[in-house]
């Protein structure tokens, strides 16, 4: 029973440390909670359009670094940043 508990806790207090960003596609606009690993918030300025989105550390900087001329992309590590 005890560690029943203890997992359950060790579980919520996980899910509650995720990070929180603001979603928009095409389809959608919405906060939702990152996955793991996902420690960014994404916003992509394109020419037309802004996409909105959880990214890994890696992604972020891959993103950034593939910007072609125009667009641009910011990624930050705190709640609801990208909103």
């Amino acid at each position: 029973m005890r560690y029943t508990i203890l997992f359950f806790l060790l579980f919520v207090v996980a899910v509650g440390n995720a990070l929180r960003c603001m979603v928009l596609t095409d389809i959608k606009k919405q906060p939702e909670n990152c996955g793991k690993g996902e420690v960014y918030c994404v916003t992509y300025k394109m020419k037309t359009r802004v996409k909105k989105f959880c990214a890994t550390k890696f992604d972020c900087k891959r993103i950034s670094s593939m910007a072609l001329p125009g667009e641009k992309v910011t990624c930050c590590d705190k709640d609801m940043c990208n909103a």
